[in-house]
């Protein structure tokens, strides 16, 4: 008979066999790699570098460059894809004017990436989105905004068929904004009313459904906040001055958004701590990990990423003597998905790459280096442990990690 442990059980059986559970515990994972540095790239070229990947279910989207990182291009692939990737865009395909030259690291939802490409020659942008057919324009340097035109179009983030970002227009003010494609909604912009004054400055934002995350200064630059904004309802997340573990919050980063709910990156105690955290505004956001806490060596001394999937945060943090690893937190259990020294797909993880797109349901997408300087794009899936019919081994076996590496070959 065959017995499959689910995920909460597995780590209740480790613990008591274990007794304690100091460190991030380890759950069982499928990685697949999906692209490779000397891969070839659609259309010809070995691939030569990738940029942060982003995730939808079991679909990757990413960016990278080929021949000789003269060329870049959006590719999507699927974990059980056999390899396959399909081409969104490249550098030297039609763009508004000319042709595209390069391009931002995606957001993905189902299988459209939503992207910043610039284009012409001459740095214009604008955001994209698309599947690998026609591609659909959600705004452009030129299009009219609310006061002159955009400027300039950065880090698009997708939830069905909206897609918001973040614009400089009329010189120098800025701006939320989303669109699929015809008129735009202005989301918040230079000027509008915050909780103190007027909005300053917008920098990042994330979308889910109908909620839209963003972070920006008001009241002169005196205020720093994370906002959600679901129709007309503008709530504050987290603001610079509330209460932190240590002190107060002094600084944000690394906004990532599942339904109210927004997950970020918080510096606090004038600078000396920082942590992965989440909250929708009903209350002080929820501590996922803090300087300090135990890791799987030492303790984590930094934060690089974070990504929100339902109830589980997905982060890159470095802990102990500098190494890193991507942990998920789901219902207050930390665990370590990857980490450096890890041997994956033959050789050891040197390095390890996260963003705040990466993380959808119990699928996640990183990029890694390994030892023998091989560079790529994963997926991770959770999957249950399957172990044999209870006996002497059980417990031991429990306390092994259950992980299974896929390196697709082309």
């Amino acid at each position: 008979m065959i017995f499959t442990i689910p995920r909460n059980a597995a780590l209740a059986a480790f613990a008591l066999a274990t007794l304690a559970l100091a460190a991030p515990a380890n759950a069982a994972y499928t990685f697949v790699s999906v692209a490779e540095i000397t891969d070839i790239a659609p259309g010809g070229g070995i691939f030569t570098g990738f940029a942060l990947p982003a995730i939808s279910g079991n679909t990757v989207a990413f960016s990278g460059t080929y021949n000789g990182d003269a060329s870049q291009g959006i590719f999507t692939a699927s974990s059980g894809g056999g390899g396959l990737l399909t081409t969104v865009v490249t550098s030297g395909s039609a763009a508004p004017t000319g042709t595209f030259d390069v391009f931002g690291n995606p957001s993905l939802s189902g299988n459209t990436a939503a992207f910043t490409g610039e284009y012409g020659g001459n740095n214009t942008t604008g955001i994209f989105t698309g599947s690998g057919g026609d591609l659909t324009t959600i705004a452009a340097a030129g299009d009219a905004a609310p006061v002159g035109t955009f400027d300039s179009l950065i880090n698009p983030a997708i939830s069905g068929n909206t897609t918001a970002f973040v614009s400089f227009y009329n010189g120098s003010s800025r701006g939320i904004f989303a669109g699929n494609g015809g008129a735009l909604t202005t989301v918040a912009a230079t000027g509008d009313a915050a909780p103190v004054g007027t909005f300053d400055f917008f920098f990042s934002t994330a979308i889910s459904g109908n909620t839209t995350a963003f972070r920006a200064t008001y009241n002169n630059f005196l205020g720093d906040s994370i906002f959600a904004k679901t129709g007309d309802v503008l709530t504050t997340v987290v603001s610079s001055g509330d209460v932190a573990p240590v002190g107060t919050f002094s600084d944000f980063s690394s906004l990532s958004l599942s339904g109210d709910t927004a997950a970020f990156l918080g510096l606090y105690d004038t600078g000396n701590g920082s942590g992965v955290f989440a909250g929708n505004g009903n209350g002080a956001p929820t501590a996922i990990a803090v300087t300090g806490d135990t890791a799987p060596v030492g303790t984590f001394i930094g934060f690089d990423a974070v990504a929100i999937s339902g109830n589980t945060v997905v982060f890159l943090g470095t802990y102990g003597d500098g190494s890193a690893g991507v942990f998920s937190s789901t219902n207050g259990v930390l665990t370590s998905v990857i980490l450096t020294g890890d041997t994956t797909f033959g050789s050891p993880v040197t390095g390890l790459s996260f963003g705040q797109f990466g993380a959808d349901g119990d699928n996640l997408a990183f990029g890694y280096t390994l030892a023998d300087e091989t560079q790529g794009v994963a997926i991770a899936s959770f999957g249950a442990v399957v172990v044999p019919e209870p006996g002497a081994g059980l417990l031991a076996l429990l306390a092994l990690p259950v992980v299974v590496f896929v390196r697709r070959r082309r």
